[in-house]
Order: C-alpha cells, then sequence, then structure tokens
C-alpha cells in the first residue's frame, strides 16, 4: 500500500541556537494545519539546542531530529529535503517564528489554484528594551500569475527588488525540487538565491499574498553575520564572490532563455553592482591581514571590471565608489565603503 504523503514538510536548519528553538517549534506545533511534518538538521550545535529539541520531540511526534557535523544551512536544508515526504516544503529558520494560521492560508492558496510557489510578506523585528516590539513589514502586493511571458518577467523584477532572496516565507512543491534535483549549494552566504532560481526555472505560476505570517529576528542574524575578524570568516566573505558568479552566470541565462535580456539586463547589472559593493564593504570591515591585498584582487576579476564598465549609476555615492572601483584606488574605496557602512547603521536606527 502506498504510503500517504504528509501535507507539509518544515525544514529548520540549526546550529546554536537555544535562545530561540522553543518559540520556533512552539509556533510551528501550534499551527491550525496539523498535516504536517517538522524536520530540525541539528547542523553539529554544541550549546543546549539538541537537548531542547529532544524534550520537544518526546511531546510531538511530528518532530523528526536529523544531526549532522556542523556544515553549514546549505547542506542542512538539503539534508531536510531529502528526508522529507510531502505535498510541499517551507522553509523556517531557528531564530524566527511563524503565524498560527501561516501553514493552513499558503497550503489552501496553493491548493486551490494548483500553483507552484506561493509568496507572503514578513514582519522584521528588532530588540526593543529586551523586547521583540519594533518590527517593520514586507509586503506585496497580491498577485496571481499563469501566463508564461508575465509570469517570468515578475520572477526577473522580485529577483531585482530582492524578493526572490531567501527561502522564508515561501512555499514549495517538493515534487519539482527532487525531480529537478534542486539543491542549496554549499556558500556560507545567499545560497538560497541560487536555489530559488534554479526552482523558478521549472515553474508555470505563482501565487503572491499581501499579507504577513512569517516573522523574522533580525538582531541575530546580524551576529551570526558579523562573524569574528578571523581567517574563517574571511574564507567566508570571499565565498560571497564566489556566489556573485554564478548569479551572474544563472541570471544571464535565464534573461536570454526567456528573451528577456535586453529588457532587464540594465536592472540586472545594477543589482550585481551594489551586491558587489557591500561584498566589498563587508571585506573592509574585516581586520584580518592582507584585506587590502584581497580587495586589489577582487578589482582586477573579470567580473569585477565586466560590472563596472557596464553599469549605469545615478546615485552619488554609488558613481564615486564606481570611479574608485575602475581607478583601483584601494585605499580611498575602503574609506568610502567605510562611510557606506556607516550611513547603512545610522538608516537602521
Amino acid at each position: 500500500m502506498e504510503e500517504k504523503l504528509t501535507k507539509v514538510s518544515i525544514i529548520i536548519p540549526t546550529f546554536n541556537d537555544q535562545e530561540t528553538i522553543s518559540k520556533c517549534l512552539e509556533s510551528i506545533l501550534n499551527q491550525d494545519e496539523e498535516n504536517i511534518e517538522v524536520i530540525v538538521v541539528n547542523d553539529g550545535s554544541t550549546d543546549s539546542t539538541l537537548s531542547i529539541i529532544e524534550k520537544y520531540r518526546e511531546k510531538d511526534k511530528r518532530i523528526f531530529i536529523f544531526n549532522q557535523k556542523n556544515s553549514g544551512s546549505a547542506i542542512a536544508r538539503n539534508e531536510g529535503v531529502k528526508l522529507a515526504k510531502s505535498e510541499y516544503i517551507l522553509f523556517v529558520d531557528a531564530d524566527d517564528w511563524i503565524d498560527n494560521n501561516y501553514v493552513s492560508i499558503l497550503l489552501e492558496k496553493a491548493s486551490n489554484t494548483k500553483t507552484d510557489m506561493v509568496f507572503c510578506g514578513m514582519r522584521l523585528y528588532e530588540p526593543n528594551d529586551n523586547d521583540l516590539k519594533t518590527f517593520k513589514e514586507e509586503v506585496t502586493f497580491s498577485k496571481s500569475i499563469s501566463d508564461k511571458e508575465l509570469l517570468h518577467q515578475y520572477l526577473i523584477e522580485m529577483y531585482i527588488n530582492g524578493s526572490l532572496h531567501g527561502p522564508i516565507s515561501k512555499l514549495y512543491k517538493t515534487s519539482i525540487i527532487k525531480q529537478n534535483k534542486i539543491l542549496f549549494p554549499d556558500f556560507r552566504r545567499s545560497q538560497d538565491i541560487l536555489f530559488n532560481l534554479d526552482y523558478i526555472k521549472h515553474i508555470n505560476s505563482i501565487e503572491v499574498i499581501n499579507n504577513t505570517f512569517y516573522n523574522i529576528r533580525l538582531s541575530n542574524k546580524r551576529i551570526k553575520i558579523k562573524k569574528k575578524n578571523d581567517y574563517k570568516h574571511l574564507q567566508a566573505l570571499n565565498n560571497y564572490f564566489d556566489l556573485i558568479i554564478f548569479l551572474e552566470n544563472k541570471i544571464n541565462g535565464l534573461l536570454i532563455y526567456w528573451h528577456l535580456y535586453d529588457k532587464y539586463i540594465k536592472e540586472v547589472n545594477y543589482t550585481h553592482f551594489k551586491m558587489l559593493v557591500d561584498h566589498l564593504l563587508h571585506l573592509s570591515s574585516n581586520k584580518t591581514k592582507n584585506i587590502k591585498k584581497r580587495i586589489y584582487q577582487i578589482l582586477n576579476q573579470e567580473l569585477t571590471l565586466k560590472i563596472v564598465n557596464n553599469v549605469d549609476i545615478k546615485i552619488i555615492r554609488y558613481k564615486i565608489i564606481k570611479r574608485l572601483m575602475y581607478k583601483k584606488r584601494v585605499l580611498l574605496l575602503i574609506l568610502m565603503l567605510k562611510l557606506q557602512g556607516l550611513v547603512n547603521r545610522i538608516r537602521r536606527k
């Protein structure tokens, strides 16, 4: 007799999240949709994360724990996908939490429309007097798109505005992921963009819900990204440049395949320029030796030269950064990037 599929697999990669994993699991186990399985991939946690998860598993058999040595969230999510026995997949980060109707609303939308991917909005929380009261909402207009040409245009626009970044707040079809062998590549930052670009190549429709059901704890994510100034962190930063190369190849391939190259290439170039600037900004804030040399090497890379030569910029500070990159004025560039970082921090306050 064929095993009946669970409706939704919720995959949670976790590493040393003892402060937040309980809130995350409580929000999932309290969903009004009960036909779920919860796959927690413990990525080599060294704190009490695993023991907390095990206590929840004793109370609720829908939880499955997979333990692996510390390999990063990409490998953890891939392991979760392998284990999933469901029609749909949701990814939740261990420091986030979801509204009680999150699963049921996304599932209902997918089931009613037979769509291949469902998006919803997010609330972004910052700590405020040891609480999580400060937030902003990221929402978009409701959309239902099945026309191929409109779908491809909208997906490229989502890539440009950043909506395709991250696997959270999105419902995926398990069959599309597994049949096309779609994986999260082993990057320490932003591997989810590549996953989403591979996924959207195989879809025929999307649904966008203009409401927020997913809650992001920003402070924890920033702490994890702003690691110590050590060699390992530098390697993770260097890894991000390789990611930009992958993105350049993948998105340009989609633009050509979907006959949208002329329409969107300028906006895509600008998106990649901002990613490159963000990468250099992170590098410039790292105090490991030879940072100047590494930045100079990046400025001489073929991809960097291509982006700098082709991008069309109107914002003055970006024009200055572009000029310094073009001239390879590393010391002035680092100063400008640090100023850019200061401006970003002020805007977040």
